[in-house]
Protein backbone atom coordinates (compact mmCIF):
# COMPACT_ATOMS: atom_id res chain seq x y z
CA UNK A 1 0.00 0.00 0.00
CA UNK A 2 2.56 2.53 1.16
CA UNK A 3 5.17 1.90 -2.40
CA UNK A 4 3.16 4.75 -3.65
CA UNK A 5 5.62 7.13 -1.01
CA UNK A 6 8.91 4.96 -2.18
CA UNK A 7 11.59 5.87 -5.00
CA UNK A 8 10.45 3.66 -8.34
CA UNK A 9 13.99 2.53 -7.93
CA UNK A 10 13.03 1.02 -4.73
CA UNK A 11 10.08 -0.37 -5.66
CA UNK A 12 11.71 -2.13 -8.99
CA UNK A 13 14.77 -3.57 -6.87
CA UNK A 14 12.08 -5.59 -4.16
CA UNK A 15 10.34 -7.08 -7.26
CA UNK A 16 13.28 -8.07 -9.28
CA UNK A 17 14.17 -9.83 -5.72
CA UNK A 18 16.55 -7.58 -4.59
CA UNK A 19 17.23 -8.09 -0.64
CA UNK A 20 20.04 -5.33 0.02
CA UNK A 21 19.17 -2.12 1.70
CA UNK A 22 16.81 -0.06 -0.38
CA UNK A 23 18.01 3.92 -0.92
CA UNK A 24 16.53 5.64 1.67
CA UNK A 25 12.85 8.06 0.80
CA UNK A 26 13.79 9.86 2.85
CA UNK A 27 15.41 13.38 2.91
CA UNK A 28 18.80 14.03 4.97
CA UNK A 29 17.11 14.75 7.87
CA UNK A 30 15.02 11.99 9.17
CA UNK A 31 12.42 13.73 11.10
CA UNK A 32 11.55 16.30 8.30
CA UNK A 33 8.00 14.80 7.51
CA UNK A 34 6.85 14.53 10.53
CA UNK A 35 7.70 18.11 10.91
CA UNK A 36 6.71 19.99 7.65
CA UNK A 37 3.17 18.24 8.43
CA UNK A 38 2.78 20.11 11.75
CA UNK A 39 4.02 23.07 10.18
CA UNK A 40 1.53 23.00 7.52
CA UNK A 41 -1.55 21.67 9.45
CA UNK A 42 -1.74 24.51 11.72
CA UNK A 43 -3.64 27.87 11.25
CA UNK A 44 -1.13 30.89 10.17
CA UNK A 45 -3.34 32.71 12.82
CA UNK A 46 -6.77 33.91 13.11
CA UNK A 47 -7.31 35.44 9.77
CA UNK A 48 -6.23 31.99 7.32
CA UNK A 49 -9.00 32.01 5.18
CA UNK A 50 -8.65 28.45 4.27
CA UNK A 51 -8.05 27.28 7.54
CA UNK A 52 -11.33 28.89 8.65
CA UNK A 53 -13.26 28.02 5.64
CA UNK A 54 -12.73 24.31 6.51
CA UNK A 55 -13.45 24.64 10.21
CA UNK A 56 -16.87 27.05 9.64
CA UNK A 57 -18.08 23.81 7.03
CA UNK A 58 -17.94 21.98 10.23
CA UNK A 59 -21.63 22.05 10.35
CA UNK A 60 -22.71 21.09 7.41
CA UNK A 61 -21.58 17.40 7.73
CA UNK A 62 -23.64 16.68 10.88
CA UNK A 63 -26.75 17.51 8.91
CA UNK A 64 -25.50 16.28 5.09
CA UNK A 65 -24.82 12.76 4.84
CA UNK A 66 -23.15 13.29 0.97
CA UNK A 67 -21.19 16.10 3.32
CA UNK A 68 -20.19 13.63 6.00
CA UNK A 69 -18.54 11.48 3.28
CA UNK A 70 -16.25 13.96 1.76
CA UNK A 71 -15.50 15.35 5.66
CA UNK A 72 -14.66 11.26 6.62
CA UNK A 73 -12.36 10.95 3.20
CA UNK A 74 -10.51 14.24 4.23
CA UNK A 75 -9.81 12.62 7.50
CA UNK A 76 -8.68 9.66 6.60
CA UNK A 77 -6.73 10.77 3.98
CA UNK A 78 -4.66 13.33 6.68
CA UNK A 79 -4.68 9.82 8.66
CA UNK A 80 -3.16 7.86 5.72
CA UNK A 81 -0.50 10.44 5.27
CA UNK A 82 0.56 11.01 8.61
CA UNK A 83 0.28 7.44 8.89
CA UNK A 84 2.88 6.55 6.10
CA UNK A 85 5.45 9.02 7.32
CA UNK A 86 5.14 6.92 10.61
CA UNK A 87 5.36 3.59 8.85
CA UNK A 88 8.25 4.24 6.23
CA UNK A 89 10.27 5.60 9.09
CA UNK A 90 10.29 2.83 11.50
CA UNK A 91 12.51 0.27 9.14
CA UNK A 92 15.16 3.22 8.82
CA UNK A 93 15.21 3.13 12.93
CA UNK A 94 13.57 6.91 12.43
CA UNK A 95 10.72 6.40 15.03
CA UNK A 96 10.17 4.05 17.33
CA UNK A 97 7.04 3.49 18.96
CA UNK A 98 5.10 0.30 21.06
CA UNK A 99 1.58 1.28 19.15
CA UNK A 100 0.23 0.88 15.64
CA UNK A 101 1.46 3.99 13.74
CA UNK A 102 -2.47 4.15 12.75
CA UNK A 103 -3.41 4.97 15.94
CA UNK A 104 -1.08 8.09 16.88
CA UNK A 105 -1.72 9.05 13.53
CA UNK A 106 -5.89 9.29 13.98
CA UNK A 107 -4.56 11.13 17.27
CA UNK A 108 -2.27 13.35 15.58
CA UNK A 109 -4.87 14.30 13.36
CA UNK A 110 -7.95 15.05 16.05
CA UNK A 111 -5.44 17.11 17.91
CA UNK A 112 -4.06 19.19 14.81
CA UNK A 113 -8.05 19.94 14.37
CA UNK A 114 -8.78 20.79 17.90
CA UNK A 115 -5.72 23.22 17.89
CA UNK A 116 -6.77 24.50 14.63
CA UNK A 117 -9.68 25.80 16.64
CA UNK A 118 -7.83 27.51 19.18
CA UNK A 119 -5.79 29.24 16.74
CA UNK A 120 -8.41 30.72 14.58
CA UNK A 121 -10.33 31.88 17.55
CA UNK A 122 -7.22 33.31 18.99
CA UNK A 123 -6.87 31.48 22.22
CA UNK A 124 -3.85 30.22 21.12
CA UNK A 125 -0.97 30.95 18.85
CA UNK A 126 0.48 29.10 15.71
CA UNK A 127 4.06 29.18 17.36
CA UNK A 128 1.89 27.49 21.02
CA UNK A 129 0.66 25.22 18.70
CA UNK A 130 3.26 24.20 17.23
CA UNK A 131 5.24 23.63 20.26
CA UNK A 132 2.73 21.13 21.71
CA UNK A 133 1.92 19.16 18.36
CA UNK A 134 6.12 18.63 18.32
CA UNK A 135 5.66 17.79 21.67
CA UNK A 136 3.38 15.03 21.08
CA UNK A 137 5.25 13.60 18.31
CA UNK A 138 8.55 13.17 20.55
CA UNK A 139 5.99 11.91 22.73
CA UNK A 140 4.78 9.16 20.31
CA UNK A 141 8.16 9.02 18.40
CA UNK A 142 10.75 9.48 21.07
CA UNK A 143 12.85 11.64 18.95
CA UNK A 144 12.80 15.54 19.21
CA UNK A 145 11.73 17.37 16.43
CA UNK A 146 13.69 20.45 17.22
CA UNK A 147 17.28 18.32 17.12
CA UNK A 148 17.70 19.16 13.57
CA UNK A 149 17.91 21.76 11.07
Amino acid sequence: MFEIFLPESACRSRADGYRGPLPSPWPRTPIAPLRARIDKEIAGGPDDAQARLLFEYGPRFLRDAKEAALDSALTERQIAVCTAILVLAQPHGRFASQEPPCLHAAGFVAIEDSCRRDVLAGRRSHAQVTVALRAYARAITGRDLADSP
